[in-house]
Order: structure tokens, then C-alpha cells, then sequence
């Protein structure tokens, strides 16, 4: 019988200690200063308009906005943007959306519908050729490195890179050309068996 109350005594015991513990860790949280610093556009992002945000494998902050593209280590800012010099790079400075792939290069969607892949290494744009007009929407970046690249009209282009020396192989699908059986791509997936899957607006593929 008193070994009985030892153990209610005991559990109870337990019991108010987590809560005092609780309650010691949840004040402390409240209670612990951060440090915040603001970017203007005179130490930041000059334009002010940031679209997107990412984070790359390295820890750095990219951002993409209407005056280029932006990297940001912690401490500094620094921007790529168009130049005139350089005929085959960014040609449009108005950057929607970026995503990081799996070899580190962020993939760039223009405001113009145009798309670019940027190396951080050699820290240069490089157009994504397509056989058509410039008209992409989205970008979906799939696990195994694999870049799809969808359009307005129901296209897509499927780009490969290469990991010993990152160049871009691409395959076009559309019904159009007869690549696609029908339908036009909304979206693209890929399964736990590495298996991509592509869903129309007539079915999945």
C-alpha cells in the first residue's frame, strides 16, 4: 500500500516539474532578444519590388525583383542584371520567379515570358533556346535535375543538364507536333519510382 502512494506521489512530482520546465522554456523564448536590420533600397534592393524569394543549397538568399536578380550572403547585396555587352544573356530585368535545381544554377522567369538559367559559378545568364516565340509560364524543378519549362499555349520543353559540365539538352512536347498525343500541360509531377507524370487538361500522361 505504501509503495502505492510512493508512486502517485511520485508521478505528480513528475508531472508539476514538466510544467515548471514548460513554463521556465516558454518565458525564456519570449523573453530572448532578436537582432533586426532593415535593407532599404540605398543598402538593399535598389527597386524595392521583390517578387521572389529562395534560399540556395549553400544557405544564400536569392530574390528575384524588377531590377534583376539579387544575392544576399548576410551581409551584402549583389546584382545581376541585363547588360548590353553580353548579346546572349538577360535581356529583360524583370524577373518573376526563380528556383534553384539540383546542380545549384537558378532557373529565371521574366516578366516578359522569357526564361534563364543563371550559373552562380560563373555567375552568367544563359537563354533557354526554344524553336517558338517566347511564352513560358512556369518553371518545375523535379528532384533528379530534370527542368520542365511550361508554356501558355499547352507546351513544354523538358530540359536535361549535364552534371560533368551542366549543359542543357531539350525536348519539346505538343500536340502540335505531334510529341504530345493531345491535351495541353498544366503540370508536371514526378513519383517516388522517379517516374515523371505530366497532367492535361485531357488526362495524365
Amino acid at each position: 500500500m505504501k509503495t502505492y502512494w510512493v508512486d502517485i506521489l511520485t508521478f505528480f512530482c513528475v508531472v508539476i516539474l514538466c510544467f515548471f520546465t514548460a513554463d521556465v522554456l516558454a518565458k525564456g523564448a519570449i523573453s530572448q532578444k532578436y537582432s533586426v536590420t532593415y535593407f532599404s533600397s540605398q543598402n538593399g534592393v535598389e527597386d524595392g519590388l521583390v517578387n521572389d524569394i529562395i534560399q540556395d543549397h549553400k544557405g544564400l538568399l536569392w530574390f528575384a525583383t524588377w531590377n534583376g536578380l539579387y544575392r544576399f550572403d548576410g551581409y551584402n547585396f549583389k546584382n545581376y542584371k541585363s547588360n548590353m555587352e553580353d548579346l546572349g544573356g538577360l535581356t529583360n530585368d524583370r524577373l518573376l520567379d526563380i528556383v534553384e535545381d539540383k546542380f545549384g544554377c537558378i532557373w529565371v522567369l521574366c516578366y516578359d515570358s522569357t526564361c534563364y538559367r543563371f550559373n552562380p559559378d560563373k555567375e552568367v545568364f544563359e537563354p533557354v533556346i526554344q524553336k517558338t516565340v517566347n511564352n513560358f509560364r512556369s518553371i518545375s524543378v523535379l528532384p533528379n535535375g530534370i527542368v520542365w519549362l511550361l508554356c501558355e499555349d499547352g507546351s513544354a520543353v523538358r530540359v536535361v543538364t549535364a552534371p560533368e559540365d551542366l549543359s542543357m539538352t531539350f525536348q519539346f512536347y505538343s500536340s502540335r507536333e505531334n510529341t504530345l498525343a493531345t491535351g495541353k500541360i498544366r503540370s508536371v509531377f514526378m513519383d517516388s519510382k522517379l517516374q515523371e507524370w505530366l497532367l492535361t487538361d485531357e488526362g495524365v500522361y
